[in-house]
C-alpha cells in the first residue's frame, strides 16, 4: 500500500522575517546598495541627480529592513495570524517598505530645507544632527512615545493601526539615521537593539528602555555639539 507523503509544512512568518533582516544586515556590511548620504544626494543647493536619490532610497530600503523587521520577528511570534506563512510575512516587508519610503521622501524635502538654510549660515549645519539626537531623546521621554508604544505591542500585526504606531513609535529613531547617514552601520545596531527591547521586554520595563535611550541620546548630542566647539575653539 501506497503511504501518502505528509503535507509540507508551511514556514513560518518569523522564519522569512528573520531571513530578510539578516540579509539586508549582510548586504550592507558588504557595501552592496551604496552607503549615500542626505549631504551627498543635497550638497550645498546643486541640483537633486536621480542616480544619487535612487541609491539613498536603495540604502534606505536595505536599512529599513535591516532595522524594522527584526523587531517585527517578536510580533510575528506573538500574532497567531502571521505566525505562518509565507504571504503574510511578505505583507509585512511590503507594507513596511512602503510606510518607510514615503516616511524617507518626506524626511529628505525637509532637509532639502534645511541645506539651503545651512548653505548661507555654515555654523547651522553643525547643529543639524545635535539638534535631532536631542529632539529624538527627548521625544523617547514623552508619555505619547508610551502610547505609541503600546500601541504597537498590541496590535495585530499586519493592520493599518500597527504600521501607523510604528511610524509614529520608531520615527524619531528613524530620523537620527537619516541625520547621522543611512549606511552607518554602528548606529543601525544601536538603534535596532533599542527598537527590539522596547518590544521584547515586559511592558511594565518598557519605559526604562525607552527613558534609557531617550537620555543616552540627549548625552551624545551634547557631548558631540562640545567636541564640535573644542575643535573650533
Amino acid at each position: 500500500m501506497v503511504v501518502a507523503s505528509a503535507r509540507a509544512r508551511p514556514v513560518p512568518a518569523v522564519v522569512v522575517l528573520g531571513g530578510v533582516a539578516a540579509a539586508a544586515w549582510v548586504a550592507l556590511a558588504a557595501g552592496v546598495g551604496g552607503h549615500t548620504s542626505h549631504d551627498e544626494v543635497l550638497g550645498h543647493g546643486h541640483a537633486l541627480h536621480l542616480a544619487e536619490v535612487a541609491a539613498l532610497i536603495a540604502g534606505w530600503q536595505l536599512m529599513v529592513a535591516a532595522m524594522m523587521l527584526p523587531p517585527e520577528v517578536g510580533s510575528a511570534v506573538r500574532d497567531s495570524a502571521v505566525r505562518t506563512g509565507v504571504a503574510a510575512a511578505c505583507g509585512v516587508v511590503a507594507v513596511t517598505a512602503a510606510v518607510w519610503t514615503a516616511f524617507a521622501i518626506v524626511a529628505l524635502s525637509g532637509d532639502s530645507l534645511v541645506h539651503e538654510l545651512a548653505g548661507s549660515r555654515p555654523w547651522l549645519a553643525h547643529l543639524v544632527a545635535p539638534a535631532v539626537l536631542i529632539g529624538a531623546g527627548l521625544f523617547q521621554l514623552t508619555p505619547v512615545k508610551r502610547r505609541l508604544l503600546d500601541a504597537t505591542r498590541c496590535t495585530p500585526t499586519l493592520s493599518w493601526r500597527h504600521t501607523l504606531s510604528c511610524l509614529g513609535n520608531c520615527g524619531t529613531l528613524m530620523l537620527v539615521m537619516f541625520a547621522v547617514g543611512v549606511g552607518s552601520l554602528i548606529w543601525m545596531a544601536v538603534l535596532t537593539a533599542v527598537m527590539v527591547a522596547e518590544r521584547a521586554v515586559r511592558p511594565a520595563l518598557a519605559p526604562w528602555v525607552t527613558s534609557f535611550a531617550g537620555v543616552a541620546l540627549i548625552i551624545t548630542a551634547l557631548h558631540t555639539t562640545a567636541g564640535h566647539h573644542s575643535m573650533i575653539g
